[in-house]
């Protein structure tokens, strides 16, 4: 008898489980169905966001830009920073620290010195194979077969600015009548899979219940809706009239910068039109712009960058340039010899002697001539020049001033690629130059005769 009443007791705990666990699934399914029904009432979205578009802006357009040469500064400085470490590491191996620890003092330190040695050649070797090649042939030799001639037409620029376009250029789409789902049956009201385990009849009172729900949010929709056109309606036709506003101000604002770009646009292409007919004709201003251009588009390390001035004779048509070159200073910087100091284990720059410095840097100002004298008279297509003259000129360590410590002078073909052939000490002298005997201290040329070399 008891035994029967505890299974009993057990039936009706599961059952009433189970009801409960079904009646949350019920009210789970009513809060499902009503927010479904209040979902599905889907209002025009209003909030279009758009930033003011770019306006037209006038920039002329550069010269194609050439990939920069390394800066020597920048691989002096790695293969340093390359050796120090690599002496660190070795002093602080394994194997040093294991012959200090035997005493073996004298053999370590000689070990270490041997391998500093053999760092300070490869340093040296490196830099030198490098920089020191740079300043002997490398600022001729490595461009000498570039093309520096400017097409000055690809230098116009469109007449016109880009057409104008606004995320804000399409209206807003109208909502109309708002309407709301036909009318809830109890045919279309579905229970979830779980109350489908209900008995009949309370699987279709729970149903009952359901659809009544549905009825009470579709009621509610219909009573509303008069209300929701007006909110609905109101909102469209206040964003839209901002929309129409904003765009008001964007179009405005590209109207005055298109305008803008023309008239910048016009200017320019005008100037550049007059350069290209100033050339044919071999007009003072426009050979030396011209010439500007060619040599401002040169390539060279930073620590060998030249400055340039030109002046035109119509009378002669020789193109005379003013070769600002660096200082000795920031090349010498670059002339490394590095020496091991046994005294102190460490590598110390000694520097090259004065004569290797004198020969480096002249040839470095020789070729900066040549390269120079070579890029305006490849680029001369219309044949404005009939000879070129270069000074280089240097600061007085006392006053300032310009001193001139290198000439060189020819008419153009000599100066084409294919007459640039040899070292460079014996291709300056067969073109006719003449160096200052010490440019490093500044001393002034001194000329014997004709600049070049025919008298």
């Amino acid at each position: 008898m008891k035994e029967t009443l505890d299974i009993l007791i057990f039936v009706l705990v599961g059952l009433a489980v189970l009801l409960g666990l079904l009646l949350a699934v019920f009210s789970i399914a009513v809060v499902s169905a009503k927010a479904k029904i209040r979902d599905s009432w889907t209002e025009p979205k209003f909030d279009r966001t758009a930033s003011e578009p770019a306006l037209p802006e006038f920039v002329a357009p550069e010269i194609a830009d050439r990939a920069p040469i390394e800066s020597l500064a920048e691989v002096l400085e790695s293969w340093l920073t390359y050796t120090e470490r690599g002496l660190t590491d070795f002093t602080n191996s394994s194997r040093i620290r294991q012959m200090a620890a035997n005493k073996q003092t004298r053999q370590a330190n000689l070990l270490i010195y041997e391998h500093a040695e053999k760092l300070a050649v490869e340093l040296n070797s490196t830099v030198q194979e490098k920089i020191i090649r740079y300043f002997e042939t490398g600022i001729l030799a490595d461009t000498v077969s570039d093309d520096d001639f400017v097409p000055l037409d690809t230098l116009k620029v469109a007449s016109a600015p880009l057409p104008f376009d606004s995320d804000l250029s399409e209206p807003f789409e109208d909502p109309g009548t708002l309407t709301v789902t036909s009318e809830p049956t109890n045919d279309e009201t579905h229970l979830p899979r779980m109350l489908e385990l209900l008995p009949r009849l309370l699987k279709d009172k729970v149903k009952a219940n359901l659809l009544k729900k549905r009825l009470e949010v579709w009621s509610m929709q219909v009573a509303r809706l008069a209300e929701r056109q007006e909110i609905v309606s109101e909102k469209f036709a206040t964003a839209e009239l901002d929309r129409q506003e904003r765009l008001g101000v964007h179009q405005s604002n590209y109207s005055e910068a298109a305008a803008l770009y023309v008239k910048e646009a016009k200017k320019h292409n005008l100037k550049i039109e007059m350069l290209i007919q100033g050339l044919e004709v071999g007009e003072k201003n426009a050979v030396e712009e011209y010439a500007l251009l060619v040599l401002d588009r040169g390539m060279y390390a930073d620590e060998v960058q030249p400055n340039f001035k030109v002046s035109f004779s119509e009378a002669d048509q020789e193109l005379e340039i003013t070769l600002n070159v660096p200082t000795a200073d920031a090349i010498q910087d670059l002339m490394p010899l590095y020496k091991l100091v046994k005294s102190s284990q460490s590598l110390v720059d000694k520097g090259l002697n004065k004569t290797e410095s004198k020969r480096l840097y002249s040839s470095v100002i020789k070729q900066l001539m040549i390269r120079a004298a070579h890029e305006v008279s490849e680029s001369d297509h219309v044949g404005s020049l009939k000879s070129v003259s270069i000074t280089a000129v240097l600061p007085d360590k006392i006053s300032g001033a310009d001193v001139p410590i290198a000439q060189l002078a020819g008419v153009p073909k000599e100066f084409f690629a294919d007459q640039l052939r040899g070292d460079t000490a014996s291709l300056f002298l067969s073109l006719g130059g003449a160096i200052s005997k010490d440019p490093i201290e500044v001393v002034p040329l001194k000329l014997k005769g004709n600049i070049r070399g025919k008298g």
